[in-house]
């Protein structure tokens, strides 16, 4: 059902309301538009010594069923027809003042949110109202969200104008749902962008989610707004949610534009690395010519630790030993290829976990043994491989490429006191 009104002036419920909730008839309707008076005395996650008003109607049960058929669509909904519009924020008023130390349960904050979105279909203005009037602007916020996103069921445009509403009434940052995202990509760029562009706000990171695109979709200009976007945000503020994966799709499309924009050196959260353009990359181009992408990059006359630093994180995204040999293939076509591998395992001192202790064991392999003990050993106290964080993982691998306990002792020496 649609929004027949857009919260403009919404403020006014929620000036000079108290701490809990508590319903009242009334003759006239009511702000409530439906026979009830809604006036806040708590709201879901505060904590209150004070007695709750006592409902007319004992929701226990009702509540004990809801609870029991949470994951049952259909059950549920035959528990909430149980419920009369009327009653409801009375019904809310009762799950409200279960609240203890730590807010609602998350059961009952789920149902909660379920009944206000059956409120919120049948009336609006007064589901809108009665979240207005919480005094936890977080709580506010979220379940403003949920009815956002009920409206864009039917009605995107609807869903747009009464975000904008939302966003004029409620202090703090909107955190938009990756799927009201996707319903703006699945319309268009500039859609996609005002969706974004709502949940701008006070910078407390940002929150990203994989999106499906159309044939056509425009993935330079939705970079280039979304960087937009953040850089006349202002300083200390940034985009709540934003999609993940429009630069690893674009590679996968068309690798050469997405690397030139890559090259740009324009930032945004999770689509402006080249590990993240090698993330798509790499599903659509074989081991041996991302290893040879990676080469090309490869400048020599690029500052070391920039250059190794830049294929150590480029190979670790694929973490294949063919990626591996088809880049020091072509970066030393003549020999010296122990070279780069030295190169690149000092940068992976400083990474552990995943694709990064995959090469970093691919590396190692593909040393002899002379060499691994060298290398380990040089430089005493200072040598990057004796740091406690990556020791662990080394001695496994040392283990299995046929080094004695000994020799592992001192090419891994522990620390006083480790």
């Amino acid at each position: 059902m649609k929004a027949s009104w857009i919260p403009v002036g919404l403020c006014a419920f929620g000036v000079g309301f108290a701490v809990a909730w508590a319903v009242k008839p009334t003759a006239d309707g009511g702000p409530g538009g439906d026979g009830t008076e809604v006036v806040p005395e708590r709201n879901r996650q505060s904590l209150s010594s004070r007695a709750p008003s006592r409902p007319q109607k004992d929701y226990e049960p009702l509540f004990e069923r809801m609870r029991e058929n949470r994951y049952d669509s259909e059950g549920l909904e035959k528990d909430l027809d149980e419920l009369s519009l009327s009653e409801i924020p009375e019904f809310l008023a009762a799950l409200s003042a279960k609240a203890g130390l730590g807010g609602l349960s998350w059961e009952d904050e789920d149902l909660l949110e379920k009944t206000l979105k059956r409120w919120y279909q049948q009336n609006p203005e007064g589901a809108i109202a009665w979240v207005m009037a919480l005094e936890s602007e977080e709580d506010r916020r979220e379940l403003l969200i949920d009815f956002v996103n009920l409206e864009a069921e039917e009605d995107l445009d609807g869903a747009l104008a009464l975000l904008d509403g939302f966003n004029q009434q409620v202090e703090g940052r909107m955190s938009i749902p990756s799927s009201l995202i996707q319903k703006g990509a699945d319309r268009d760029v500039e859609t996609m962008l005002r969706v974004c562009a709502a949940g701008l706000g006070e910078s407390d990171g940002s929150s990203g989610s994989g999106l499906k695109y159309a044939t056509d979709f425009d993935f330079e200009a939705a970079l280039n707004g979304l960087v937009e976007l953040e850089e006349n945000a202002g300083e200390g503020r940034s985009l709540s949610s934003l999609p993940s994966n429009l630069l690893s799709e674009w590679a996968k499309r068309d690798p050469q534009a997405a690397f030139d924009w890559v090259q740009l050196g324009k930032e945004l959260s999770f689509n402006s690395g080249l590990d993240e353009f090698i993330d798509g990359y790499a599903e659509i181009a074989s081991d041996e010519e991302i290893g040879s992408f990676v080469a090309e990059l490869f400048d020599p006359s690029m500052d070391e630790r920039k250059r190794y630093d830049q294929a150590w994180d480029a190979l670790s995204e694929v973490a294949d030993e063919d990626a591996v040999r088809q880049f020091l293939t072509d970066v030393a076509p003549h020999g010296g290829e122990s070279v780069h591998i030295e190169g690149l395992l000092k940068r992976s001192m400083s990474t552990s976990g995943g694709g990064y202790d995959t090469t970093r064991a691919i590396l190692l392999n593909m040393m002899d043994s002379q060499s691994r003990y060298e290398l380990f050993t040089a430089g005493g106290e200072k040598n990057p491989f004796h740091r406690s964080f990556v020791r662990d993982d080394l001695v496994p691998v040392l283990q299995r490429l046929g080094h004695t306990p000994a020799e592992i002792s001192e090419m891994l020496p522990a620390k006083d006191g480790e």
